[in-house]
């Protein structure tokens, strides 16, 4: 059934794969710079992450991580001039790091640090952190419309009309995420922006792959779909009865006879 299927597309990670006429194509899904943004943007954070509880003294093995985390900051910014080309990204990491390693001068320094601190410096790093995740999202999709549109030429159209593709994706990450969104309007499937997420409608060729991050697992979920798909239509003339809870009809059932009431929509 899988084989008869048409090709398919995993994207999980930095990774595009295309499985097609029995061959197996691997391309990067991001670049570079992609990386690089990210990387900076995940600075604020990381050190928000380390001194969220903080309110008062700050423990030795707290300020140990700290001092370790300011080395590694120290060697990004001397290497800022090299990695970035353009003179208005080149100063927003600048902008990143410094303000990064004074929270960390002043917390290592005074051996503590309030809320009100932390929440000042959150917000001074708010707009350069969100310039950069635009600008690293702008890069992941363009760089994934290049490769997809490389290898959709390699597509008959009757091949391109059963492609499914698979998302893997963490489940926190899962709601909006940029593959979902890219993948629904290359394939002319309903866009919903920053609230996408895998239609159960049939004939949706979009699955999505929670904390799957490997290319044989999803692909036998794309089996796993066909098969629950082709059973459910046999045995319930409803293609998508099994893409829930098998139980979940009968549960609605006997949960109202015990709660009353109907179920909220």
């Amino acid at each position: 059934m899988l084989a008869a299927s048409g090709p398919v597309l995993v994207q999980y990670g930095d990774t595009l794969v295309l499985l097609h006429r029995g061959e197996r194509l691997e391309r990067p899904a991001t670049n570079e710079r992609y990386h690089e943004l990210k990387t900076l943007a995940h600075v604020p954070f990381a050190l928000y992450l380390l001194l969220s509880g903080a309110d008062g003294p700050i423990d030795e093995a707290q300020l140990g991580k700290l001092i370790s985390y300011e080395a590694l900051l120290r060697a990004a910014l001397s290497t800022i001039d090299a990695r970035f080309s353009d003179a208005a990204e080149r100063e927003r990491q600048r902008r990143i790091l410094t303000r990064s390693l004074s929270l960390i001068d002043q917390a290592t320094g005074e051996k503590r640090l309030t809320p009100s601190t932390l929440d000042a410096f959150v917000r001074s790093q708010r707009a350069d952190v969100l310039e950069n995740i635009k600008e690293a999202a702008h890069q992941n999709v363009m760089t994934l419309h290049a490769q997809v549109t490389a290898w959709a030429a390699r597509l008959t159209p009757e091949e391109r009309a059963r492609l499914r593709v698979v998302i893997g994706t963490a489940h926190m990450a899962r709601p909006g995420n940029l593959s979902i969104q890219y993948f629904a309007a290359w394939l002319g499937e309903p866009v919903a922006g920053r609230a996408a997420d895998e239609r159960v409608v049939d004939g949706a060729r979009i699955i999505v792959a929670e904390n799957i991050f490997d290319t044989d697992r999803s692909i036998a979920l794309v089996g796993t779909h066909l098969v629950d798909r082709s059973a459910a239509a046999a045995f319930f003339d409803d293609p998508l009865r099994l893409d829930r809870d098998v139980l979940s009809d009968a549960a609605e059932e006997a949960i109202r006879a015990l709660f009353g009431g109907s179920p909220k929509q």
